[in-house]
């Protein structure tokens, strides 16, 4: 089963080994001995196999302290029949480390679970994933709202129901019942975490029994929606986009009756922006608060984005690659570099100094006031995908269109060559729908170049819609095609037409 004294560990070997009841190197079993994990995510560990049927972690090391007199020693990190190999190799770097610093694993060990606090687990946590900086930064704001000592000097496992809900009621009146939600459900992530994670020392029992903050959904004490995100739609409907598209022309002119009485504010002006360009570009938040002017093209018409990270992983892709946009996005653009805010930034701060926040709340609830819907800053990029399979456009096309990262395309997909104006008639494709649904008429354009006229009589567009939802038609391909027939008959000069006749004029080039 292995050679030598030597073996790449795995989740099938261990489960292999429990089988046997004795190692003894009889009738086929292993023999007793020690055996080194040679998996590079090892951490040296060890397993020891004895001949009653034991099977042990462990590992070997020299504590760092300086005194010439130490010698080799064996710390056990857990019996090898109940504990998983991915727990076992955490606790052997654990106990490398305590190593290194000169400590010995079992006794520090058993010192850092005293200390064990919300604020340790929530650097164990965030150590534990790879979240961006703004992301780790909220959740560290969330636990900072709890009491300091609660925090810090409250050992995790006598944190009681009752201090749960008392901080809960603390919070609510110190901040907003929301921010006490988002507090506790951040909180509740963390034990659900310490869990699983934590263990007391030398052994598998967990040092956390329960979850206190369960407490909260037993007894329905959240204040807002049990709890749950505020946000009630995760697509908006296509019959709510006429009184959303209004809303966020409205809000450009938006006055809060307080600070702004009778006037706007140049950050009602940018959420008014931002918000319509990730209406018509399905972008993430987060990316398009950070583009700059620099990255626009003189017209407006196209965005450069620098993608060198995945251009050094990935065969034949692009360090700098341009992304077209539709009219509408265009527009936007067009719009808000006319108000000449002097920032380098398309979407700046009020202050000028940086730029616009990527979910920013207060005119979220401005929208909301307009809309009696709540949209978050996340909603338009899960519609706008949704609306181009509406649309009939491939993944891979929605995948670059919302821009994804390059890496997350599909093999095959590298091998499609398409031009980028192509790309810009699928996203027409997109904000013409959008525009459909929300009756502007008037502002909608065919990526066939066509311009529908607002007069058209709408039962032929909603004939179109039902046509291009049927047989999967492109809605802007079928006005263009009704549209060259009727040209083509109009010309036509003879008063009867036969059947060839018509066929002829069908296929004419």
């Amino acid at each position: 089963m292995y050679a030598g004294k030597q073996h790449k560990f795995s989740r099938t070997w261990i489960k292999e080994l429990r089988k046997y009841d004795k190692f003894d190197g009889v009738n086929g079993n292993p023999e007793q001995s020690n055996i080194k994990d040679t998996h590079n995510a090892s951490a040296g560990l060890f397993l020891r196999l004895s001949s009653g049927g034991r099977m042990t972690f462990f590992v070997r090391g020299i504590i760092n302290d300086g005194d010439p007199g130490r010698t080799q020693s064996t710390w056990t990190v857990g019996n090898a029949r109940e504990m998983y190999l991915d727990d076992a190799r955490n606790i052997a770097q654990m106990f490398k480390n305590y190593l290194a610093k000169g400590l010995d694993p079992i006794k520090a060990r058993l010192k850092d679970e005293a200390k064990t606090t919300i604020d340790s687990i929530l650097n164990d946590y965030l150590n534990s994933r790879k979240l961006k900086p703004n992301t780790a930064a909220d959740y560290r704001k969330h636990i900072e709202r709890l009491d300091s000592k609660l925090r810090t000097k409250t050992r995790v496992e006598n944190i009681t129901q009752e201090d749960i809900i008392k901080e809960h009621e603390r919070i609510t009146a110190a901040n907003t019942p929301f921010m006490a939600d988002k507090s506790l459900k951040m909180l509740n992530i963390l034990f659900t975490y310490a869990l699983v994670k934590y263990k007391k020392a030398n052994s598998q029992a967990p040092l956390l029994l329960t979850n206190p903050v369960q407490i909260m959904n037993t007894d329905k004490r959240w204040n807002v929606n049990g709890g749950r995100s505020r946000r009630k739609k995760e697509c908006i409907d296509t019959s709510d986009i006429k009184v959303l598209l209004n809303a966020l022309e409205q809000l450009e002119t938006y006055t809060d009756g307080i600070k702004h009485i009778h006037t706007t504010s140049s950050a009602a002006v940018i959420a008014s922006h931002f918000f319509r360009f990730l209406l018509f570009t399905g972008w993430r938040p987060e990316e398009v608060v950070k583009i700059e002017w620099s990255q626009v093209s003189e017209d407006c018409s196209d965005i450069t984005w620098n993608d060198e990270d995945a251009a050094s992983k990935l065969k034949n892709a692009l360090p700098y690659y341009r992304f077209p946009l539709n009219n509408e996005a265009k527009k936007v653009l067009l719009s808000i570099k006319n108000y000449k805010f002097d920032s380098p930034w398309i979407f700046p701060a009020n202050n000028l100094e940086s730029h616009f926040k990527q979910n920013p709340t207060l005119y979220i609830e401005a929208l909301e006031k307009l809309t009696d819907k709540r949209y978050t800053a996340g909603i338009y990029r899960k519609t706008f995908q949704t609306y181009a399979e509406e649309c009939k456009i491939n993944k891979d096309t929605i995948k670059w269109l919302v821009f994804h990262t390059q890496r997350t395309y599909s093999v095959e997909s590298g091998y499609i060559d398409k031009s980028r104006e192509s790309f810009r008639k699928e996203s027409q494709m997109i904000a013409d729908y959008i525009l459909y649904h929300a009756g502007r008429l008037d502002r909608l354009h065919t990526s066939g170049g066509f311009t529908i006229d607002s007069e058209l009589d709408q039962s032929i567009l909603d004939t179109a819609m039902r046509r291009a939802t049927k047989t999967g038609e492109k809605y802007d391909e079928i006005i263009n095609k009704w549209t060259r027939l009727g040209l083509l008959l109009e010309s036509y000069k003879d008063d009867e037409i036969t059947i060839a006749d018509f066929k002829s004029l069908y296929f004419q080039k």
